[in-house]
């Protein structure tokens, strides 16, 4: 799933981005800062089939960008999963950025208990700046910090992503929720920190706003799936 040839002192950021020429530099830079000690760190773009200058921004800005055709966030994740080299890894999507000292935290707290195979953290909302007044005033960012659910938000190991698997990709949302199902269900241990690691860039054509209802739907099937299994291991 990985590549087989991981590093056992690399952390991989794997970034999906689909037509993100306004946020992908901000994005890499903000990834290319974090100083952790003892490990080096690979940023990984996966463009995805993007029609603007996306991929050639993120080069430029000092990530390694690798095109394919467009297929989705899921899609995305997992071909750079493939392409991944690292022991630990964690998601960034191409409109958002990590905070200065993110990683270095998430690495010390999973590194510290090796039972641990993820370390979730928090998330705050911002108006993308560059959004006329109007727009910005129909934004309804989060006031409080929240957990995250992958988005610069999750430090997980290699290992753990082996056995869970990869992402659906035939679900257009909802694919976090379901991936982090499969994972808890497997009984792997994760813990929490209070600390913000990542901002989450809130914009016009954010999937979760042009989404929601099908974004409602996936997350209705997602329980309903849940339950069913639930209700098979009961009756066993």
């Amino acid at each position: 799933m990985i590549s087989s040839a991981n590093n056992q002192c690399l952390i991989s950021v794997i970034i999906p981005a689909y037509n993100s020429s306004l946020f992908i530099k901000e994005t890499v830079h903000s990834a290319l800062a974090q100083v952790v000690l003892g490990f080096d760190v690979e940023i990984i773009v996966i463009d995805d089939g993007s029609t603007d200058d996306t991929a050639n921004i993120a080069e430029t800005a000092g990530a390694t960008v690798i095109k394919k055709k467009n297929g989705g966030v899921s899609s995305s994740r997992n071909f750079g999963l493939h392409h991944a080299h690292g022991q630990y890894i964690l998601f960034l999507d191409g409109d958002d950025r990590l905070r200065p000292g993110a990683l270095a935290l998430l690495t010390e707290i999973l590194t510290a208990d090796s039972e641990v195979g993820a370390v979730f953290a928090m998330a705050q909302d911002f108006i993308s700046l560059e959004l006329p007044e109007e727009e910005q005033a129909r934004l309804r960012p989060r006031e409080e910090p929240y957990y995250g659910l992958l988005t610069g938000c999750m430090l997980v190991r290699e290992k753990t992503i082996n056995l869970v698997g990869l992402f659906d990709e035939t679900r257009e949302t909802g694919e976090a929720v379901e991936w982090l199902a499969r994972m808890y269900d497997r009984g792997i241990k994760t813990t929490r920190i209070q600390w913000i690691t990542a901002d989450r860039r809130l914009h016009m054509t954010n999937t979760g706003r042009l989404r929601r209802e099908q974004e409602k739907k996936d997350y209705a099937d997602i329980l309903r799936m849940r339950l069913k299994e639930r209700s098979k291991t009961t009756r066993n």
